[in-house]
């Protein structure tokens, strides 16, 4: 028996995107999570990346600029642990949204919500690439892209 192709098992996370595309296009904490979920769901559907260089030019989308190259770091993450980790790192983001809708994230120190963040990371993928994620990550969370 056959299984069916990752992409077609993926949820997609549009419902929370016009929410984000909203209210958070310049929160860091948010910018973090469309690169790392772009991310996730390329690794899951496509597997590591095959172009040397970032085909997508900042000027033109800055969300899959910023994105293929958060996809660069889960390079050699197998499609399935990235399929489970999309997954899982969708509903972690749903469920902290509501206290980012409520102003919780205005105040919190960013240390915090560094934590917050980055727990899953550290919980769910290898140590080597958790940390070319999180050097990525800290390098570019200031960047300051919107939905396209």
């Amino acid at each position: 028996m056959q299984s069916q192709p990752p992409s077609r098992k993926l949820p997609t996370c549009s419902t929370m995107n016009g929410c984000l595309k909203e209210a958070s296009s310049f929160e860091p904490f948010w910018v973090l999570f469309r690169m790392f979920a772009y991310a996730f769901y390329k690794q899951a559907t496509e597997g590591d990346v095959r172009e040397a260089e970032n085909p997508y030019g900042a000027w033109v989308s800055m969300d899959k600029h910023y994105g293929w190259s958060a996809w660069q770091c889960l390079q050699g993450l197998p499609r399935q642990q990235a399929m489970s980790c999309y997954v899982k790192y969708v509903e972690n983001q749903r469920q902290l949204f509501p206290r980012f809708a409520a102003g919780e994230f205005a105040t919190m120190p960013d240390d915090q919500k560094d934590e917050l963040f980055w727990r899953f990371f550290a919980a769910n993928l290898p140590q080597p690439i958790f940390a070319k994620c999180r050097r990525y990550g800290e390098a570019n969370k200031q960047t300051q892209c919107t939905i396209s």
